[in-house]
C-alpha cells in the first residue's frame, strides 16, 4: 500500500503508515446505545479529579451520557475549592498528582 501523505509503501495490514503515522480512513463505528441507569437522580453532581486532562474529560463524557452533572478539577488545589462551592455528591479523586496530592486533597476536606 503507498502512503498519500509521504508516498512510502507499506503492509497493507497495518492502519496506519509506519513512516509518518498517517492513519487510514476508517468507518466510524457504530453508535453504541447506553441506556441511563434507572432511578438516578438527575441533579447529582460529581467531581473528577485528575492532572491526565484525557481522563478527566473521558470520565466527564461518560458521566454525563449516563445523566449525570460532571465538574473537573486537573489539580488538588483546584478541588478542594471547587469542592467547598460546588458541595459535589462524589469525588472521583487521582492519588498520585503533582503538587497537592490526592490523600492530601481528603485531608484538608475532613478537616473542613
Amino acid at each position: 500500500m503507498e502512503c498519500e501523505d509521504c508516498g512510502a509503501e507499506y503492509d497493507d495490514s497495518f492502519k496506519f503508515c509506519p513512516y509518518c503515522g498517517k492513519r487510514e480512513v476508517e468507518e466510524a463505528p457504530p453508535d453504541v446505545e447506553q441506556k441511563p441507569i434507572k432511578n438516578v437522580p438527575k441533579e447529582r453532581l460529581i467531581l473528577v479529579v485528575d492532572d491526565d486532562e484525557g481522563i478527566v474529560r473521558m470520565l466527564s463524557t461518560q458521566l454525563r451520557q449516563l445523566g449525570y452533572k460532571a465538574i473537573a478539577a486537573l489539580d488538588g488545589e483546584q478541588a478542594v475549592m471547587i469542592a467547598h462551592r460546588k458541595k459535589p455528591d462524589l469525588i472521583l479523586l487521582d492519588i498520585a498528582m503533582p503538587g497537592l496530592h490526592g490523600f492530601a486533597v481528603i485531608d484538608k476536606l475532613r478537616q473542613s
